[in-house]
């Protein structure tokens, strides 16, 4: 069965939105982290002054929380990447998909007046 162009527009608007949605995911997802490693910053501190009057495992452990924060944000923007790359990819066989069956659909008509 070949396919029409209504078909593979409809397939590519799919994709497309499958990959956007992940990709709303993936910025919710890192916005929330962030928001958490901040917050888990701010109660630690709070509490660990009310405990000792040395920060110094605080300070510590802070290094450690924004070292993760920082691995975490690498991650998501490799991923991000990831998902650019993959909806390009879509975006490039749709359009050389488009034109194929554009030119198929030429020809066939071409075939019919004649």
């Amino acid at each position: 069965m070949s396919q029409t162009i209504e078909q593979l527009e409809d397939q590519y608007l799919k994709r497309k939105q499958q990959y956007e949605t992940k990709i709303d995911d993936l910025r919710f997802a890192k916005y929330q982290a962030v928001r958490i490693l901040e917050e888990v910053a701010q109660f630690s501190e709070h509490y660990t002054k009310t405990i000792t009057d040395d920060l110094s495992a605080f300070h510590n452990g802070l290094r450690e929380l924004d070292h993760l924060g920082d691995e975490f944000q690498d991650n998501c923007q490799k991923e991000m990447r990831k998902l650019d790359n993959e909806l390009e990819d879509i975006e490039a066989t749709y359009r050389r998909d488009y034109q194929r069956l554009s030119e198929q659909a030429s020809k066939a008509e071409e075939d019919t007046s004649e």
